[in-house]
């Protein structure tokens, strides 16, 4: 009976350690990706964001008489719109039958007025019927002008001479510049990316980006955003499966792969994505090997801007002054007792105190001639308060496999709400809430970051702040015993 009734209580303390946890979310990775309730069992893919609307091209058809098929047996591209209702809802889509042709229609972008359209598509003539299947394959670059709301007939671009694609165009550089994919003869091999400049009239001749971007593989679907940031996809060696999206901060530095779950081990590309790259919409294939979907992706973990140091050391300086009305003093000796070990000499000190809390203060005044105590001047309790700062509370030290809790109830930014709270633990396992509980599965040293978007009291507009705090991770803690103890 009492080894049952020893069961019965272990499972309690479990099921309440297991309910206790279950308060506390942990993720890993900064990024979450959802699908989009615009994906059927045909393709979706290179998704692009202008106002309320996303564009984007499919095979799926909405024609019920004539339809043509490619020489692989699939339906054409066309290109389709939808009104955003969220970030992953949207209205039913529509084909854009200004843009749409019998052919491959799509991607399709736009410069950053909406004034300019890119399309890539087949070339729109009759001769597409009379060309070989490698030759219909090959894809070009079209051009389309917004004069008033109507947009104008599409033009193929004059750069796209010879038997080669140009496809998956796109603006940049305040819509001076394109950038698009191409096998012309010259490149690094496969597809790479060129980009060409816009004079008020006519095209400069493409010039390939170099070897930092483009690489023996392919590179394709690049995106520029509005901060500059050049994104594209890539099969070269290196990424984790298919085409990975690679992302550079200027055209002439190293690609940075996106890291997962955006990237995926199936094929990922035809990003879009906002000003600063924290959220925006991918192609990928990653439920389906044999479709193309499009994704929503957001940052969980947002970037901290401003660093709050926290004030650990809480100093102060002491003067006494009513000995110095009293007439010479220089015959007398001061003597400070802080009540923390600490004493000091003179007659005025500066003194550190490690934690806040209440401490008795002393001063004696001793006759440096005779080594009398002339006068106890002063006796109180000086409080050192806790300071309104951004800080968490938490263990320096701590075993390994035993929870952590940490806590940034008591935070506090002057003049800012605090909205939101993150943790980053470092070792790629992230919390949210003013509460967290971690734990750290290998030793080492982990810096733990408290991240907070807050909102400015005076003008409503939010901020991130962020601090950070070192944490200890050891095999056994000082005193502890390694007997195993029942519970």
């Amino acid at each position: 009976m009492k080894r049952y009734i020893l069961i019965l209580i272990a499972i309690f303390n479990y099921l309440a350690v297991m309910a206790q946890d279950s308060m506390y979310t942990e993720f890993s990775g900064h990024y979450d990706v959802l699908p989009l309730n615009l994906n059927i069992s045909k393709d979706e893919m290179s998704p692009f964001i202008s106002g309320n609307k996303i564009y984007f091209s499919s095979n799926r058809t909405e024609n019920l008489g004539v339809k043509y098929l490619q020489d692989n047996d699939s339906d054409f591209y066309d290109i389709y719109s939808a009104e955003r209702i969220d970030s992953i809802n949207f209205t039913k889509a529509h084909q854009l039958k200004r843009w749409s042709s019998i052919f491959n229609d799509g991607p399709l972008s736009f410069d950053d007025k909406d004034a300019s359209a890119l399309i890539t598509c087949n070339q729109k003539d009759m001769s597409f019927l009379l060309r070989s299947p490698k030759e219909q394959q090959k894809l070009k670059l079209y051009y389309s002008k917004n004069d008033k709301g109507k947009w104008s007939e599409p033009q193929m671009l004059s750069l796209c001479a010879g038997p080669y694609s140009y496809c998956h165009g796109v603006f940049g550089k305040n819509n001076s510049i394109i950038i698009f994919a191409s096998d012309m003869p010259g490149g690094f091999g496969g597809m790479d990316l060129y980009i060409a400049a816009f004079d008020g009239k006519e095209w400069s001749s493409p010039e390939n980006l170099g070897n930092k971007i483009n690489s023996n593989a392919d590179e394709i679907f690049p995106f520029i955003n509005k901060s500059g940031r050049l994104y594209f996809s890539s099969d070269r060696k290196g990424g984790i499966g298919g085409l990975d999206i690679y992302y550079a901060t200027s055209l002439d530095s190293e690609p940075i792969s996106f890291e997962t779950p955006v990237n995926s081990p199936q094929d990922d590309f035809g990003i879009w994505t906002d000003s600063v790259g924290n959220n925006g919409y991918i192609t990928s294939n990653r439920n389906d090997k044999m479709n193309d979907d499009i994704f929503y992706f957001y940052k969980i973990i947002p970037d901290f801007e401003k660093e709050i140091i926290p004030i650990t050391k809480f100093c102060y300086t002491f003067f006494e002054e009513s000995t110095t009305i009293a007439g010479d003093t220089s015959q007398l000796q001061y003597e400070w007792n802080f009540g923390d070990s600490k004493k000091y000499k003179g007659r005025e000190v500066t003194h550190c105190f490690k934690t806040p809390g209440v401490y008795p203060v002393q001063l004696n005044v001793i006759d440096r001639s005779t080594g009398d105590l002339m006068y106890n001047d002063l006796s109180y309790d000086f409080v050192v308060e806790e300071p309104k700062q951004l800080s968490f509370n938490s263990p320096d030290t701590v075993k390994i496999g035993s929870p952590i809790s940490f806590n940034a109830s008591s935070s506090f930014i002057a003049g800012y709400s605090i909205k939101k709270y993150f943790w980053t633990f470092n070792d790629g396992w992230y919390s949210m809430g003013t509460d967290a509980r971690h734990k750290y599965l290998k030793s080492g040293k982990y810096k733990v970051k408290l991240g907070v978007i807050a909102k400015e009291e005076t003008t409503g507009k939010e901020q991130t702040f962020y601090t950070e705090k070192v944490v200890y991770v050891v095999n056994d803690l000082p005193g502890s015993s390694n007997t195993n103890a029942k519970n």
